[in-house]
């Protein structure tokens, strides 16, 4: 290949861009606006939402979840995976002494 069939000229670019702008448009074929392109919608007035779980009551859940799922995480890390009691997991005096060892005491 010449450098020339690899890298057209600017006429030729010129010739390209205005065979495209000359293609006419069928009939039925108008451009589509940008709105329906893209995905945007119009706007008008706004739908009022009724939430079937109010907000103050999904924070309540999701405190309760959370302090479910590190209670769980106590048990099973101190009674199972620890080789403890069970039942000692969830004692002060159990945490106490974890509290005591950490400061060294």
């Amino acid at each position: 290949m010449t450098e020339q069939e690899r890298h057209p000229t600017t006429t030729e670019h010129e010739a390209a861009k205005a065979e495209a702008e000359e293609t006419p448009v069928a009939a039925g074929e108008e451009e589509e606006p940008k709105k329906k392109r893209f995905g945007m919608r119009k706007k008008g007035p706004k739908k009022e939402r009724i939430r079937l779980i109010p907000i103050w009551l999904r924070l309540i859940i999701v405190t309760v979840l959370v302090g479910g799922s590190l209670l769980l995480g106590i048990i099973i890390g101190y009674g199972v995976i620890g080789d403890g009691e069970v039942s000692d997991a969830l004692k002060p005096e159990t945490w106490y002494h974890i509290l005591d060892m950490m400061q060294g005491n």
